[in-house]
């Protein structure tokens, strides 16, 4: 597979699960959301793992999630 094609499939991960947290208003840590509430599909665990590690998704001392990205 060529680097624009796994760009764009990475970059489709991402959106999916930025757009979990939107549906879920998870933007703040008074709004953030359990794992099971965000549903994540397989393919999206290595990328939500990712974003944690980039501190783009946060988690807050009670093991909730939030998105703390400023794409939103």
């Amino acid at each position: 597979m060529e680097g624009a094609a796994v760009a764009g499939i990475l970059f489709g991960i991402r959106a999916s699960i930025k757009k979990k947290f939107k549906k879920l208003n998870a933007f703040s840590e008074s709004t953030a959301v359990t794992l099971e509430e965000l549903k994540l599909e397989k393919r999206e665990i290595s990328m939500f793992e990712t974003l944690l590690k980039r501190g783009q998704i946060k988690k807050t001392a009670d093991g909730r999630y939030y998105w703390a990205a400023k794409d939103c």
